[in-house]
């Protein structure tokens, strides 16, 4: 799994443009979902169905990550969102026209539909984790699940500014995840199967 993170890194390191719907979730895969498999490992996770779930929650962070960073990423020469949704150059976005940036905004919408499928998903994934773990991850998931909430909020413009969670929103959503957390279990309590659908593009196996 380090390897194949590496691989993703280093790839970062080249000029960007993918392809489809299949090399955005195998990138995403290697630069955040092996984490997630890493981390399951580092919080001793005794279960490897955990994994399944660690790779959504990285996928979902990374497609939030290339939903923000629209901008940023264009002026480096490199584009996420695959060119079978967006036929359009790095020069184009930061030279953005009105046409253009409403078809950059269809994409950002579609980059966060599809996060949040991998969120739904890793949520359910929390019981695998040990009992001492679940909380941080809950409330790491909330709070980069909100970035997404505000670029929604912002009719999926993320051209003109980049969206962050504030130290207060930070703090809002921990005290909410503490006292959602208790009835974690009762709500969730009965769905344990991992979602074989979200996995079906990935090139690497995961177990």
């Amino acid at each position: 799994y380090i390897l194949q993170l590496l691989e993703g890194v280093t790839s970062d390191t080249y000029k960007v443009r993918l392809k489809d719907s299949s090399e955005l979730i195998n990138y995403s895969y290697k630069v955040a979902g092996t984490v997630g498999i890493i981390m399951c490992n580092i919080l001793e996770a005794k279960n490897n169905t955990a994994y399944n779930f660690a790779v959504d929650l990285g996928i979902a962070f990374q497609l939030t990550n290339i939903a923000r960073d629209i901008t940023s990423d264009a002026k480096l020469g490199r584009i996420y969102i695959p060119k079978s949704w967006l036929k359009i150059e790095p020069d184009q976005v930061l030279n953005i026209s009105k046409k253009n940036k409403i078809k950059v905004n269809v994409a950002t919408k579609k980059l966060l539909d599809l996060a949040d499928l991998y969120y739904s998903s890793a949520i359910l994934g929390l019981r695998f984790l040990p009992h001492r773990s679940r909380i941080s991850v809950l409330i790491a998931l909330s709070v980069y699940r909100k970035i997404g909430i505000k670029i929604k909020n912002n009719n999926y413009d993320s051209l003109d500014r980049r969206q962050t969670v504030s130290f207060g929103e930070k703090l809002y959503i921990a005290f909410s995840m503490i006292i959602i957390y208790p009835f974690y279990n009762i709500i969730h309590n009965n769905n344990y199967k991992h979602n074989r659908k979200l996995h079906t593009l990935l090139k690497k196996s995961i177990l």
